[in-house]
Order: C-alpha cells, then structure tokens, then sequence
C-alpha cells in the first residue's frame, strides 16, 4: 500500500499510522452520546478513512465524506488550517456540536503544527483522554 497524497500542507495519509489510532476509537465506543471531529480536516482522503474508524467508535461524524455537501460543512471551513484565528476557530468547533476529537499530529507537515492544534485544544478547556505514538483524544467541553 502506498500513502495516498492529500491536501496541501498535510502529510501522506499512512495506514499503518492510522491503524494505531484504533485504541483511541475503541475507547469512544463507550463514550454514550456525542460526535466526534477529527484533525486535520484535509479532504477526501482523510475523511474516507475517518469514516472507516467510525466502524469501531460508532459516534456521529462533525466531518465525513459524502456525495452531497451540506451547508453547514462549509462554517468548518476554517478549521481546514486551525490557528490562523484561534478564537473564531475556537467558536466554529464549538458550534459544530462535537464533544470529542482526535488530532492526528503527525498528519500535518510539521509536527509542531499538529502539537499546536493539541495546545490550542487544551488551552480551551479540552481534556486528553488518552493518547497513543501518533494521535490524541480529547473530551471537548461544552458548548458556552
């Protein structure tokens, strides 16, 4: 299998990387209620494969792939490159009615950038759940 090419600024999407997020997706199996976004937000791709997971966790889907776009997909738009605007970003999350999320941080092209989405996280009140080599669940909190 060769890593298929994604959105630019993203890095190859590499199943064998993606196969140890399945611990954080067994975990959500047992999460109750909730929907679940998933970082980066890089295009088809990505979304296929998220919603292969859901296979295991379950939970609605903030992103996903479909044949049809909604409309409300398009306030998500931001998120596509997270802390240009922190806040702004901050509240479209927050409106997107996701109670979790993984962010895969070895997906973006630097490192430090998918830690930064972490630590934009965490520093709006997301709790890490557990965390494996590649990706981090978090509990997001309410919505204000």
């Amino acid at each position: 299998n060769q890593p298929i090419r994604v959105a630019k600024g993203h890095a190859y999407l590499d199943p064998a990387k993606l196969a140890d997020s399945r611990r954080l997706y067994e975990r959500l199996a047992g999460a109750g209620d909730g929907a679940l976004i998933e970082f980066p937000l890089a295009g088809p791709g990505w979304d296929i494969q998220y919603m292969l997971a859901q296979r295991v966790h379950r939970m609605p889907l903030v992103n996903g792939y479909s044949g049809h776009v909604p409309a409300s997909r398009t306030r998500l738009d931001g998120l596509h490159t997270p802390l240009t605007d922190p806040k702004a970003e901050w509240d479209t999350l927050q409106s997107s009615g996701a109670t979790h999320a993984i962010v895969h941080e070895w997906a973006f092209r630097s490192l430090d950038r998918g830690k930064n989405v972490s630590a934009w996280l965490a520093a709006n009140g997301a709790v890490e759940l557990e965390r494996s080599v590649n990706d981090v669940l978090y509990r997001l909190p309410n919505p204000r």
